[in-house]
């Protein structure tokens, strides 16, 4: 149930602060760097074949920006 926001998690981590993987599977709950490789590809794949989740995803990147985040 958790696994697909911190799919989405992963990869706004990644594009935004372009953080390693070792960086995002720490502050991810100290998650090994290959477990965040996985989750990233996952990511990928949501984004372009899962239109739900591509909008979700989408939706949350337009309100942090229009937020001022970085």
């Amino acid at each position: 149930v958790l696994a697909r926001p911190r799919f989405a998690a992963m990869k706004l981590i990644r594009e935004r602060l372009g953080l390693s993987t070792t960086a995002i599977g720490f502050t991810l709950g100290k998650r090994d760097h290959t477990t965040c490789i996985s989750g990233l590809r996952r990511a990928e794949y949501l984004h372009e074949y899962d239109a739900d989740w591509r909008q979700r995803y989408d939706a949350a990147l337009a309100e942090l920006e229009s937020a001022g985040e970085p």
